[in-house]
C-alpha cells in the first residue's frame, strides 16, 4: 500500500507539491541561483530583462548553467523527464534571449525546490 502512494506521488510530483505547499516559482531566488553559478564560472551576472548572452559565459559555462538549471534549481513533472533538451538549448538564439524568457520557461515548466 505504500509502495502505491509512493508511485502515484511520483506520477504527478508537480501538482502533488504545488497542492501541499501552494509552491510557485520565486523569480527573485531562481535569478539569484542562476546569478550564483554564472558567478562561478566566471561570468558576469545578469537581470530578468538582460540577454542571457551578456553574462558572457564560454561554450563549457552554458552547459554547466544549463546542467544546474535542470538539476538544481527546479523539479521537473516527471523525476526523470528532462526539459531543457539538447534539441531546445540548440535552438537558442543567444543574441535575442532574454533572461526573462528563461524565467518564463522555468515558471512554466517547474517549481523551484
Amino acid at each position: 500500500n505504500i509502495k502505491l502512494k509512493f508511485i502515484s506521488i511520483k506520477k504527478s510530483t508537480k501538482e502533488f507539491f504545488k497542492k501541499l505547499f501552494k509552491m510557485k516559482l520565486d523569480r527573485a531566488d531562481a535569478l539569484n541561483k542562476i546569478n550564483k553559478t554564472i558567478l562561478q564560472e566566471h561570468g558576469k551576472p545578469v537581470t530578468e530583462y538582460s540577454l542571457l548572452k551578456d553574462c558572457e559565459l564560454d561554450s563549457l559555462g552554458y552547459l554547466l548553467l544549463w546542467i544546474y538549471i535542470e538539476n538544481d534549481i527546479i523539479v521537473p513533472d516527471e523525476l526523470d523527464e528532462v526539459f531543457f533538451t539538447e534539441e531546445y538549448v540548440d535552438n537558442i538564439n543567444y543574441k535575442t534571449y532574454t533572461v526573462k524568457e528563461l524565467l518564463d520557461k522555468l515558471e512554466e515548466l517547474y517549481y523551484v525546490r
